[in-house]
């Protein structure tokens, strides 16, 4: 029976999938069983497979009643996150709850909701026609070094600031941490509703607008996680992350051409998939002023004729797509970042973070591109420690 709309508490289940996690697990499940949520919430643990302590570890939180732990074995083990969340589908459904009324949330293992965020969250789902809710992502880790900052930079000032730019043409972008996503809608994908897509949240998100689903996102709470602490650890992940992205162009012949959705969502989800691409011709322009800068007389001569230029608007073009977009990016950084005083690194996030869009986003496209000629498809586990 549906409960009373204006004190709607559907079900929640936490579902957090685990593969050699024992040096985060604890502090997640902790925080997890002590949201502040009047009404009925359950943890599902997935252990993948694990050869460290994570078994032995989430065990311990069995007794609460409020945690179910299903140990996957070996031979069923790494084949990727989609694959875990689809047993951890077949479980939900043996449990028999109100589809309509059961939110299915993904959580890493390193994710820590804020306290009320599941009171925040019901209220999205009051309307039937909401399928699916993204929270805001924050690095709890991010005073670490400056390689964390720029990740914190990266998740509250650029993605929060398109998320919520998105939320208002109802193609928000699903993530692999913070997803929401109502029971009904996920039947409405079949027996396997996640993909083997490397980034199966982006896959999902996507073909759910596809069956006329709303996507939501909310700004209000936040789900942090931990920051790689390495170049090579960082570079692994945005490569899996690149290589699901154009995975995903798959979808854009269904994009343009379904009915379902209106031009301006059709327009957004094409262009956010294409902007994969958008890295490599930044990488081509940044070489042209590496090239002019070394006195190549044709770059040379194109840059001193623009230079020359006496045009206002020319100016005033330049200018706002030069400081813009970045300004915009840091202004919702100042907003959202729960850092009190601003970090001391501050005056330095603008360079730095332009050298690190490059430095992740470009080697990662090209290995990625290389993995995808190569029929490389595997799924790669994102390190937690310094030395992976």
């Amino acid at each position: 029976m549906q409960q009373q709309r204006d004190v709607y508490e559907p079900h929640f289940v936490l579902v957090v999938p685990a593969r050699n996690e024992e040096e985060v697990i604890e502090k997640t499940l902790e925080s997890l069983l002590a949201l502040d949520y009047n009404g009925p919430f359950r943890v599902l643990v997935m252990n993948d497979g694990s050869t460290d302590r994570t078994r032995e570890l989430a065990e311990k939180y069995v007794s609460t009643g409020k945690l179910a732990l299903v140990n996957r074995d070996a031979a069923i083990a790494g084949r990727g996150k989609g694959d875990v969340l689809n047993h951890a589908y077949k479980v939900i459904l043996e449990w028999n709850l109100p589809p309509e009324d059961t939110i299915v949330t993904i959580l890493d293992a390193d994710g820590r909701l804020d306290p009320n965020a599941l009171s925040v969250i019901a209220p999205y789902f009051i309307s039937p026609q909401i399928g699916s809710v993204q929270v805001a992502v924050r690095i709890y880790n991010a005073r670490e070094s400056l390689l964390t900052r720029l990740q914190d930079l990266e998740f509250v000032g650029f993605s929060m600031f398109m998320q919520m730019a998105r939320d208002a043409l109802g193609s928000v972008g699903l993530g692999g941490n913070g997803q929401f996503v109502r029971l009904t809608a996920l039947q409405s994908l079949g027996s396997l509703p996640w993909s083997r897509c490397l980034t199966e949240d982006l896959d999902i998100g996507i073909r759910l607008a596809l069956k006329g689903w709303k996507l939501r996102f909310c700004a209000q709470v936040f789900v942090a996680q931990h920051g790689v602490l390495s170049y090579k650890a960082l570079l692994k992940q945005r490569t899996r992350w690149m290589q699901g992205t154009f995975q995903c162009w798959q979808h854009l012949p269904a994009l343009v051409r379904i009915k379902g959705l209106n031009r301006s969502m059709q327009t957004d989800f094409t262009g956010f998939l294409l902007m994969a691409s958008f890295i490599f011709l930044a990488g081509i322009n940044l070489a042209m002023i590496g090239i002019a800068f070394a006195g190549v007389s044709f770059s040379n001569a194109i840059l001193s004729f623009l230079a020359s230029s006496s045009l206002p608007a020319f100016y005033t073009v330049s200018v706002v797509l030069s400081f813009g977009p970045m300004s915009l990016f840091l202004a919702t950084y100042a907003r959202k970042c729960r850092d009190s005083p601003p970090p001391a690194c501050a005056f330095l996030l603008p360079a730095a973070f332009m050298v690190f869009t490059y430095a992740a986003w470009l080697p990662a496209g090209i290995r990625a591109l290389s993995n995808i000629a190569r029929n490389k498809t595997g799924w790669v586990k994102t390190p937690r420690n310094q030395q992976a």
